[in-house]
């Protein structure tokens, strides 16, 4: 109790409640911060790109609902082989074709690493090889 004193909380009650309020208000922030201020802040701001048609899902249901790889081959038509797209809950995700971007990506791939979830996904599905190297995990292999 002296600790909490010194602190300035009368009881645990109260620094409980203080505790859950600042992680209320960091969980505000980063909705924020995820939602909309993230777009701006972003160098991938100035790709073009789909408007999101969904705050939760991003344009996540729209490659979902389509065939395989249909919605990334019409937003190639529509915006050139370089745009980003909204992932869940406002990711921003990068797409392109070129060859040099590609090249550039894969030679340097502790710099540019896929999300983690995408690369959890492909553990699970093929196991830790090839597919599944980046970073110093990459080293090993070669």
């Amino acid at each position: 109790m002296d600790f909490l004193a010194r602190l300035g909380f009368d009881s645990v009650r109260g620094a409980l409640i203080n505790a859950f309020g600042v992680l209320a208000l960091y969980g505000v922030w980063e909705t924020i911060h995820r939602i909309w201020l993230a777009r701006w802040l972003s160098p991938l701001g100035n790709l073009p790109g789909p408007r999101r048609t969904s705050l939760f899902w991003g344009n996540m249901r729209e490659i979902f609902n389509a065939g395989p790889g249909e919605m990334h081959e019409q937003w190639v038509k529509q915006y050139g082989h370089t745009f980003t797209y909204t992932g869940i809950l406002g990711t921003r995700r990068l797409t392109t074709l070129d060859p040099k971007a590609l090249a550039y990506v894969m030679n340097h791939s502790a710099q540019w690493q896929r999300p983690e979830m995408t690369r959890s996904f492909l553990a699970d599905l093929f196991g830790k090889g090839v597919l599944f190297a980046e970073g110093a995990f990459c080293v090993k292999f070669s």
